[in-house]
């Protein structure tokens, strides 16, 4: 076939979207190693907005994208990776990689590189946003993830590695994480000032396609570092971290359970190893710990502190292994 018969071939989709009475659906193909038709995503967003396509729109993507990628006011929008698909920032740290505004977004099957950017993060979610983040790898910037304030998101399975600060930075917002692979960051997880953050297992049961299995954040400095803001802990491991495994100070709430699964099963969480405290509650903070013994152990001593006349404990006493392992009063 002829280079000018593939490049009309290419061209297609944008011919669809764009005549008279076209569907308010699409889906557009990027090769980012391509020569004809969409070679980057900023172009097939391009193509999305012009022609008006309301959606659910999807992207799916091949090759290796270096761009800068700005999804504002787009409704049910899912950018898929396939065959190693990869975005890596093209600004030196400038700007976010994904940057997501006001939009319903679903991204899966990526890597994301925000690379050693300090001021921004590799992906974005905020004026109110919805993000889905399934299986990606997202590492780099100063957050590989960040969610704020009146944004929500949604991350299942993958790996968020090597930021700057944190590997998730939320601010005033809602974030659940599940079966996520969370390392190598200066703070595996930040919550702060009135977000509220839930890390659990995944299950097959709710997404097809993943194993059972917790999300684990390890290999970080401070592990979780809870501010004037909520944690909550369903069956998620803490482990290995060179400072606290969660410090919560200035408010914060952190509450650690067991994760119960639709076949009536459940499991257990784990805060261990953490060359700092397990848990660290400071002034005006407060732990719930619903657990079976021990479930806080092998860390700093003790393995749950209360550091403040101000903080307060339920269940310390039993998660900690008992009075040798913790100075909170219950």
């Amino acid at each position: 076939m002829s280079r000018l018969n593939n490049a009309l071939i290419a061209c297609l989709p944008l011919a669809q979207l764009i005549s008279a009475g076209a569907a308010k659906a699409a889906t557009l193909y990027v090769n980012c190693d391509g020569k004809v038709g969409l070679t980057s995503i900023g172009a097939a967003l391009k193509t999305l907005q012009h022609a008006e396509a309301t959606g659910p729109n999807t992207i799916i993507v091949t090759g290796a994208c270096r761009e800068n990628v700005v999804i504002k006011d787009m409704d049910r929008l899912t950018v898929t990776g396939r065959a190693g698909a990869s975005l890596t920032d093209a600004s030196g740290g400038a700007a976010d990689v994904v940057d997501i505004r006001n939009s319903r977004v679903t991204i899966t099957g990526m890597t994301i590189d925000g690379q050693n950017g300090v001021n921004n993060d590799t992906v974005d979610c905020e004026q109110g946003s919805q993000c889905t983040l399934v299986g990606n790898t997202i590492q780099g910037a100063a957050d590989p993830v960040g969610v704020y304030a009146r944004s929500s998101a949604q991350i299942v399975g993958g790996v968020l590695q090597h930021g700057t600060f944190s590997g998730i930075f939320a601010l005033g917002s809602d974030v659940v994480a599940s079966g996520v692979m969370i390392q190598e960051n200066p703070v595996g997880l930040a919550v702060r000032f009135g977000a509220r953050v839930r890390t659990g297992f995944v299950d097959p049961a709710y997404s097809p396609g993943f194993a059972r299995s917790p999300t684990i954040i390890e290999n970080n400095g401070v592990g979780v570092q809870v501010t004037q803001a909520q944690y909550a802990c369903g069956g998620c491991v803490v482990q290995g971290n060179s400072g606290d495994g969660i410090n919560a100070d200035l408010s914060g709430e952190v509450r650690i359970n067991r994760a119960f699964f639709i076949d009536g099963s459940s499991a257990a969480p784990s805060v261990t190893g953490n060359t700092g405290h397990g848990v660290y509650l400071g002034d005006l903070s407060s732990g719930s710990f619903a657990v079976p013994p021990s479930t806080v152990s092998g860390n700093g001593q003790p393995d749950i502190v209360c550091k403040s006349p101000t903080s307060a404990s339920s269940g310390a006493l039993t998660a900690a292994g008992g009075a040798a392992h913790t100075n909170c009063a219950n």
